[in-house]
């Protein structure tokens, strides 16, 4: 290839990485706010729906809260809040245990997904340092992968944060803005492709992350107006 033609070709390929990164950011903007606008839209009928099927639409509310919160983006912790103050101790319980089912089930779709599908993401996102970290661990024993990533780690806050990841994903899950790595679901997605978590572990430390906000309400006594 000619000299002259390698400054365009290295700005073709800038400028295809940008139009990546920009698109993605498009479709993760459009799942969290379409994703919002939908759980407002179906918020307004809560009440209504209640009204019309008494306990059966708590068993509908808990589906659509599961599958809102599994989805990376989709703010569905607002039914969850209405459904709580509108039911008092049973829809106290019944949020807090559809919230186990739907982090859970985030989890489980990560854990599906080979290492090598998101190495090839990355790649196609030019990420090629991540990319290739990403093949190396699909190639390393499970067991062998944190080792593996203490060993790199550059600074020490990630090898703390590697061995008290447990730790740091109960932060997570409760931080305030969460929304912008993803929310409960994205975090939850992240955690199963991760491989460092087992859901045994997992499954106690979502137990006591998510207690705080249903405890403190049945503790309050609260009742529906």
């Amino acid at each position: 290839m000619p000299q002259s033609e390698l400054p365009a070709l290295a700005a073709t390929r800038r400028y295809a990485w940008l139009f990546k990164l920009v698109a993605l950011i498009a479709l993760l903007a459009a799942v969290h706010f379409g994703g919002g606008w939908l759980m407002h839209w179906l918020d307004g009928y809560l009440g209504e729906t209640f009204a019309r099927w008494g306990d059966w639409a708590l068993l509908l509310w808990f589906v659509i809260y599961v599958l809102a919160l599994a989805t990376p983006f989709v703010p569905g912790v607002e039914i969850s809040f209405a459904i709580m103050l509108l039911l008092g101790p049973k829809g106290i319980v019944a949020m807090y245990f559809a919230t186990l089912v739907g982090l859970s089930l985030a989890y489980a779709v990560g854990r599906q997904v080979p290492l090598s599908s998101i190495a090839a993401m990355l790649a196609w996102l030019r990420l090629e340092r991540a990319g290739k970290l990403v093949q190396t661990l699909a190639q390393i024993p499970r067991d062998r992968q944190l080792d593996y990533l203490l060993q790199i780690a550059p600074t020490r806050v990630v090898p703390f944060l590697l061995r008290h990841r447990y730790l740091a994903l109960a932060l997570a899950f409760n931080l305030p803005g969460n929304a912008l790595i993803g929310g409960g679901g994205g975090i939850a997605l992240l955690a199963g492709l991760s491989r460092q978590f087992r859901y045994p572990h997992y499954l106690l430390m979502l137990c006591l992350a998510i207690a705080p906000v249903p405890v403190l309400l049945l503790l309050t006594g609260w009742r529906p107006a």
